[in-house]
């Protein structure tokens, strides 16, 4: 079974497939890169994330302080303020990325370096 790329996504789906099927991740970049590249984001990993890495046995990321609400400011401005339902993470994602793709690959997933173009997908 083919993944094209190792986003959030690509890799639930690779985790939680992994055991009943043999995957191939298609991804432009190796761990390596993507762990020494450009910060992409510090994307926020929310309760039902956290629940969903949990069920498919995903290394557990380092301890941190997790997130129990959300303030919006905008300059002196507090828009929004709230808690949250269940307490999130914030997560460099090149470091999430690299090292859940490591273990994927430990564990048996195989990674293909490829990039996928506009004109080969109309093909």
């Amino acid at each position: 079974m083919g993944i094209i790329g190792s986003g959030i996504a690509g890799l639930h789906l690779a985790y939680a497939l992994r055991n009943e099927f043999d995957i191939t991740v298609i991804e432009r970049h190796t761990s390596e890169q993507i762990r020494k590249g450009r910060i992409m984001s510090t994307q926020v990993h929310f309760g039902s994330t956290r629940s969903r890495e949990e069920r498919f046995n995903m290394p557990k990321w380092e301890e941190q302080s997790l997130i129990e609400s959300i303030h919006i400011t905008i300059g002196n401005q507090k828009l929004f303020a709230g808690m949250l339902q269940e307490p999130a993470s914030s997560v460099d994602q090149r470091l999430f990325y690299a090292h859940s793709m490591k273990v994927l690959a430990e564990k048996g997933v195989s990674f293909r370096r490829e990039k996928e173009d506009n004109e080969s997908a109309k093909a």
